[in-house]
Parts: structure tokens; C-alpha cells; sequence
């Protein structure tokens, strides 16, 4: 049972302190040509990391999804820091070797 069920859209709306106009706006809202980029991105930088076995750092990612890719745009490495957060995306840390 979702809230929807036990509240009206009227309530539901009050409270969160928005108007009814902007919650159907919302719900009905089509994915930007944006939001379908970062999906397939975020796609992308998951496959990525498992192929690299979550070595690669923002750069290296970065060099890679440009490289081998076929996305439509070149990406930077701070969209890549934002979608690596987003999708709990973390890297390894390697011990340095000393002599």
C-alpha cells in the first residue's frame, strides 16, 4: 500500500508545502535527453569499473569511457566524480611496494 492509498493528492501536496499543478508536472514529466546521457553513463562507469576490478580513479575512467565508449558526448572528469558517487562507485586503493 503506497501513501497515495491512504492520503489525497490534496494532503499529500499541502503538506509537502507544493502545488498540486507541480506534482503532476512532475509525475508526468518525460526523461530529458540529459537524464538518458547520465543513465547510459552511469551504465557505462559500472561496466567499467568491474572490467578495471575498481582500480581506476576519476582520471582513468574518464580516459577510458572516452577511449572505448560509444557514448555520444566526450565526458569530464567531475561528471564522472558525480556519477561515480551517485552509483556508489568506489575505487581500490593499492598498497605502494618499497624496496
Amino acid at each position: 500500500m503506497s501513501a497515495t492509498d491512504q492520503y489525497t493528492v490534496k494532503e499529500l501536496t499541502e503538506s509537502l508545502g507544493i502545488s498540486r499543478q507541480a506534482y503532476y508536472k512532475w509525475l508526468n514529466r518525460q526523461p530529458t535527453e540529459r537524464d538518458l546521457f547520465i543513465t547510459e553513463l552511469s551504465d557505462e562507469v559500472v561496466r567499467m569499473a568491474k572490467k578495471h576490478n575498481h582500480t581506476l580513479g576519476t582520471r582513468g575512467m574518464a580516459r577510458h569511457i572516452n577511449k572505448e565508449s560509444n557514448l555520444s558526448k566526450a565526458v569530464g572528469r567531475k561528471l564522472i566524480t558525480r556519477v561515480m558517487n551517485a552509483m556508489n562507485v568506489r575505487i581500490t586503493v593499492r598498497a605502494k611496494k618499497h624496496n
